[in-house]
């Protein structure tokens, strides 16, 4: 289902602070459907997460707005103008600069010439001043002359960053570009991007399939599915109110049990709980909890049997098992270290909302806040 209405338009469309403008764009390889009727619009000056499961389409997506691929139907939109769907613009005509996830550097090439080769039609000083603020950018002035092989994989990974960035582009994409980066470096490097391409003001479309890096990146993440955005919001909203169990699963731990809801409250195997929404008695739903939500105590009558236990330094990790045969993972301080098969009473923890989805509920698209 596609999040906007689709309208007629010419060549351009209406001024607005959009700057990236997807309508009902689908890409279709034979029998693949690998984006369905897919609708989107980034801001100027935002950074957007794009967040799926491998072969969820979003590589696909980046590719279209690149201009490497063309789209089946819809159309694309940079700035007022439109790129393709009734017309149709080069990639290098598009201002677009991409950061691959293997950085795509070439290895025969200084950092210097490597940056400088996507500059066409500069004057030698133009493209010299061009690539040294680049570096500078990134803060590489002092390995100009050096090659890749010579390199760091985060200062392979910032190179490919300013060639990217040197010659202007009004969108910055980034396919994974973390991705072959050891778990500490990742975590440094991630936070170097994000300030460097704020300080050079770009409009930034970013895609990952790691929930954490989405949700530090992203002014606004959008999660993927199967061709389709699943839900649009804020890192918080995606996090704390997700819009199908498949977002719920995807962004965080999430495990669900069953309830009822009676007289505006929902009973459940872990007693009762609050109800914000107005649904009728006897309506069936599934509750999401995150393993933070539940607290545990040992209790002879208790609802749960604790059948694993992880150690995390700060934290345990409990999986209980209901009466039902439901499990659900529980996160408990250092101190608090129960035996298997120790029988527990849970509770919710206080100042979580709870989420329910309507029993047998999979997935929906188009769940989007306000970019706002």
């Amino acid at each position: 289902m596609a999040l906007n209405s689709h309208e007629d338009h010419a060549n351009t469309m209406e001024t607005t602070t959009t700057h990236v403008t997807l309508r009902q764009v689908s890409k279709f390889f034979g029998k693949v459907t690998a984006v369905l009727d897919l609708t989107l619009q980034v801001e100027k000056g935002e950074f957007f997460s794009l967040l799926g499961p491998s072969g969820c389409g979003k590589t696909t997506l980046l590719r279209l707005i690149a201009g490497l691929d063309e789209p089946d139907t819809g159309t694309i939109a940079i700035g007022e103008d439109i790129v393709a769907g009734g017309r149709w613009i080069p990639p290098e005509k598009r201002g677009v600069g991409i950061v691959f996830q293997d950085y795509a550097l070439f290895p025969h090439m200084t950092v210097f010439k490597n940056i400088a080769f996507g500059l066409r039609g500069c004057s030698r000083q133009e493209l010299e001043q061009r690539v040294r603020e680049s570096l500078q950018m990134v803060d590489l002035s002092d390995i100009a002359q050096r090659y890749p092989h010579e390199l760091s994989g985060g200062q392979q990974q910032r190179v490919a960053l300013a060639r990217a960035l040197a010659p202007g582009p009004q969108v910055v994409l980034l396919d994974e570009p973390f991705s072959n980066l050891d778990a500490d470096l990742r975590t440094r490097i991630r936070a170097e991007v994000k300030s460097i391409l704020a300080r050079a003001g770009a409009t930034v479309i970013f895609i990952t399939h790691d929930q954490e890096e989405a949700l530090f990146m992203g002014n606004r993440v959008g999660v993927m599915n199967a061709g389709q955005l699943e839900q649009i919001g804020r890192p918080e909203a995606i996090f704390h109110r997700p819009a199908t169990p498949f977002v719920a699963q995807f962004v965080g731990t999430a495990d669900f049990f069953s309830g009822v809801v009676q007289d505006r409250s929902v009973a459940t195997e872990v007693g009762l709980l609050p109800l914000r929404d107005e649904l009728p008695d006897g309506t069936m739903v599934k509750v999401m909890v995150r393993p933070d939500f539940i607290d545990i105590r040992p209790a002879p009558d208790g609802a749960g049997v604790i059948v694993d236990r992880v150690f995390h330094g700060m934290h345990y990790l409990y999986r209980v098992r209901l009466p039902s045969g439901a499990t659900i993972q529980c996160l408990q301080h250092h101190n608090q270290c129960y035996p298997l098969n120790t029988r527990v009473a849970m509770k919710i923890n206080a100042g979580h909302s709870l989420v329910y989805f309507a029993d047998g509920e999979e997935s929906r698209a188009g769940q989007q806040d306000n970019p706002h």
